[in-house]
């Protein structure tokens, strides 16, 4: 099988040099050299979901100069940051199929949280990241900073569903509702009764007292 040639390449800092083997796990290794000058081998499948953009220096980087994720003290904004990461780009997360398996993706400049801080600010306190355009892409003319309850309504989800009726038979197999159903209470206790097996039984009662009376002229 014809494998894509990605040498010459760029993804964020890294630029591809050659081809270095297949892994275990049956991905293609590139042989990658960072901007900063270090060389990394890094998978095909983390080069293309832009998982991997460095050699390292790029997260350690973001993490002295923004202080939002020392360890033990992760902030608001960090943590929605790294999860709109990972919904998009991580198969393995668990809303990765409404996010990224639709499509949506973060912009390259949010790849680095340094630039998402920048643009969004830091997060205020009870509200989240927000696409304005549900099926938009996570940059800064798309996403606001929102509270939950307008997020609900922003759902491609988001109108109202209403359960279907539970449909209920009696013995015979007649459907309770509408005009074949007989409701009564007896005290405390609430009687559905169907009309179809109620007439039934009149009509069977009708005929054996003609019968009955039938026979009594005889």
């Amino acid at each position: 099988m014809d494998r894509l040639n990605l040498v010459g390449q760029h993804f964020g800092r890294l630029t591809v040099l050659r081809f270095a083997g297949i892994a275990n796990d049956g991905h293609s290794q590139w042989a990658c050299v960072c901007d900063c000058g270090t060389e990394k081998v890094v998978a095909s499948n983390n080069l293309k979901m832009k998982t991997t953009q460095s050699c390292g220096c790029l997260s350690e980087e973001s993490h002295y100069k923004h202080g939002h994720s020392r360890v033990g003290s992760i902030s608001g904004t960090y943590h929605s940051w790294s999860q709109m990461i990972q919904r998009c780009t991580n198969p393995k997360a668990k809303d990765y199929r409404c996010y990224g398996g639709r499509g949506i993706s973060v912009c390259q400049k949010w790849l680095n949280f340094a630039n998402f801080l920048s643009d969004m600010g830091n997060r205020p306190p009870g509200l989240t990241i927000e696409r304005m355009n549900n099926d938009g892409d996570y940059e800064r003319s798309n996403c606001k900073w929102a509270s939950r309850l307008e997020q609900s309504r922003n759902r491609r989800s988001g109108w109202t569903v209403k359960p279907k009726p539970r449909k209920i038979r009696c013995k015979h197999g007649h459907l309770l509702s509408g005009n074949n159903l007989y409701v009564y209470r007896y005290g405390k206790y609430v009687f559905y009764k169907c009309m179809a097996c109620i007439a039934r039984i009149g009509k069977r009662r009708y005929e054996e007292q003609k019968e009955l009376t039938e026979r009594q002229r005889r």
